[in-house]
């Protein structure tokens, strides 16, 4: 498990499919839990944040 996360899936593996130079692989999710805290937000080649609406 990797330490610091906002959100955290543990699942087990359902199908695999060819993706041609990759593997194309479906779980099904077993256990899910969040915690508060900034996103880490990558867009368009940037790091940023979310702003807020108004």
């Amino acid at each position: 498990m990797l330490e610091g996360c906002l959100a955290r899936f543990e699942c087990e593996r359902y199908a695999e499919y060819d993706g041609g130079d990759h593997a194309i692989i479906v779980a099904r999710v077993l256990k899910a839990s969040v915690r508060q805290g900034l996103p880490l937000l990558f867009y368009g080649g940037q790091f940023g944040q979310f702003a807020s609406g108004g």
